[in-house]
């Protein structure tokens, strides 16, 4: 807009956008996970024994036992599991090859060993970073690119939909994380970061066409305090 319009103030509405702020201590506030789906060329070389040999070497990997077809079922045992983790602790879950699933904890001296040297400490620790720097990028190869590529990486909130997507074979492999804690964001925030790609899901979200702002390129916005 601002080569199509060289002459406009800096006033101009193309230069503004419409913000929406919440609370960030309202006990209300609920943050809910973007569980990761990969499928793709790529995924179909990646071998399950190769796989968990290295993952091995920077998580304690323990399979799950599913008792049962039900994919409901199975998806209120996988929550459980996720919810063990302890404070401090990184943990998330894998599922796939056949809807076997493997509870992956991060091995301990990890994160201050290989993430601390590479990113923030307030970016380290982010389960989500683990995920992206030590399971997508070390173990499987899948960059910050592919990362981007709807065909190779989706998200869903919804557990009972990563499994049904697991099941007709729309995907190969997913990973369940926690919930990012809100005062991890703030942490992110207050040393001026931003938060990796799909690390938080606020709900609910504003509706979309709730608001909208024209741009009329003549125009000029008012400041705070300034009279119409």
């Amino acid at each position: 807009m601002k080569e199509r319009y060289p002459l406009t103030s800096p006033r101009a509405p193309f230069n503004f956008m419409l913000m929406y702020l919440a609370n960030l201590y309202d006990p209300e506030l609920v943050v809910l996970m973007a569980h990761r789906l990969l499928g793709g060329p790529r995924l179909k070389r990646v071998a399950e024994p190769a796989l968990l040999a290295r993952l091995g070497e920077y998580f304690e990997v323990a399979p799950l036992a599913r008792a049962t077809d039900d994919l409901a079922a199975f998806a209120h045992y996988l929550k459980t599991q996720l919810a063990t983790a302890q404070a401090g602790d990184t943990v998330f879950l894998m599922v796939g090859f056949g809807l076997k699933a493997w509870r992956l904890k991060l091995k301990e001296g990890v994160r201050h060993k290989l993430l601390a040297r590479q990113m923030h400490p307030a970016l380290a620790a982010l389960d989500v970073a683990v995920l992206n720097y030590l399971v997508f990028d070390k173990a499987l190869g899948i960059d910050a690119k592919a990362q981007d590529d709807p065909q190779t990486c989706k998200y869903s909130s919804k557990l009972d939909e990563v499994l049904k997507l697991l099941a007709a074979k729309e995907a190969t492999l997913a990973f369940l994380l926690n919930p990012t804690k809100i005062e991890q964001v703030r942490e992110v925030a207050l040393n001026s970061l931003v938060m990796p790609r799909k690390s938080t899901y606020f709900y609910p979200k504003v509706m979309t066409g709730l608001l909208l702002n024209p741009i009329i390129p003549g125009e000029e916005m008012l400041l705070p305090g300034e009279d119409g």
